[in-house]
């Protein structure tokens, strides 16, 4: 099969789906309109699309670097009360004081309820076992 035939046969089947085409669009005149409407708001939806974000930008580039003459102040806001800390130095260690607020220490019904799930879940992991 040379290149003419091959040619041939794909303008043989165009010709085919063209024709089919046509018949089904005489058939169903309100669906290909439609059809036809809802291609068109897309393409221009695309364009659109395409127009608005190919705008040229401009780069601007500063000459002289930003130089501080302070340090940076956060503004006030009443999420951030005048104690809020934009950084600390850390300690090694912890003092009891600064430890009471953020810990505390479990009751013994709470001791034995943990005590009571780990067990259970130890237990079922040696019945699974071969």
């Amino acid at each position: 099969m040379d290149f003419k035939q091959k040619f041939d046969n794909i303008k043989d089947i165009l010709q085919v789906k063209i024709a089919d085409l046509k018949d089904f669009v005489e058939e169903n005149k309100k669906i290909s309109i439609l059809v036809l409407s809802l291609v068109l708001v897309i393409l221009l939806c695309i364009v659109l699309i395409f127009v608005s974000l190919g705008g040229s930008k401009k780069k601007v580039i500063l000459d002289d670097p930003l130089i501080l003459t302070s340090d940076l102040m956060v503004p006030p806001n009443p999420a951030n009360p005048d104690s809020f800390q934009l950084s600390r130095t850390t300690k090694d260690k912890w003092e009891v004081s600064e430890i009471e607020p953020y810990f505390t220490k479990p009751s013994e019904k709470e001791t034995d309820d943990l005590s009571k799930a780990n067990d259970k879940i130890i237990k079922e992991l040696l019945e699974a076992a071969p």
